[in-house]
């Protein structure tokens, strides 16, 4: 009997310590991968020693798109009503000399127009609010960052691409769909 309770009590705290379950299943946001307005090809990746003194100690950011799905409920016609259509993301990665990397995420409202802290990234990294730190490295031409909750630790990695003075990043092996399109540094 006494086990039987000692059970039950942890699926209920298992289940409070999931951040909004009950939310998760009637709203998300997912990135819509932007196509970049300059080519993403082998002609134009920024080579390798040039990629390091590109980004180390500057930011890149990245403004996305993100699609709201919701299943129809009244909770999901009001965050359609809230968040507008469509709704961005501002990503801005800054890539330390020490080999670590933050990232900062601000959400667009489309209807307001009203800049605030990413509530998915908020919910993940806790107390850092819309930040999170990470690291990186290079390979090649290529540039992988992982953090710890951000992407679940998926290596996120993408190439930066160059034509006169606009940039532009395509992922290699990474399903973030945000890290696809231009990017612009600062």
């Amino acid at each position: 009997m006494i086990a039987a309770h000692i059970r039950q009590f942890a699926v209920v705290a298992l289940l409070c310590s999931i951040p909004s379950l009950a939310a998760a299943q009637w709203y998300r946001q997912l990135c819509v991968g932007d196509t970049p307005t300059i080519p993403t090809e082998t002609r134009n990746i920024v080579d390798r020693d040039s990629l390091r003194r590109t980004l180390v100690g500057k930011r890149l950011a990245l403004v996305r798109k993100i699609r709201v799905i919701t299943d129809g409920s009244r909770q999901g016609a009001a965050a359609r009503a809230k968040f507008g259509e469509p709704t961005h993301r501002r990503f801005t990665l800054n890539f330390r000399e020490d080999g670590s990397a933050i990232i900062v995420c601000e959400a667009l409202y489309g209807l307001t127009g009203r800049a605030a802290s990413c509530p998915a990234l908020s919910k993940v990294a806790g107390a850092e609010g819309s930040r999170e730190i990470g690291v990186w490295r290079q390979e090649q031409t290529t540039i992988c960052m992982k953090f710890s909750r951000l992407a679940t630790g998926e290596d996120l990695c993408f190439t930066l691409h160059r034509e006169q003075e606009r940039l532009a990043l395509r992922p290699v092996n990474s399903r973030w769909a945000c890290l696809a399109g231009d990017a612009v540094l600062q």
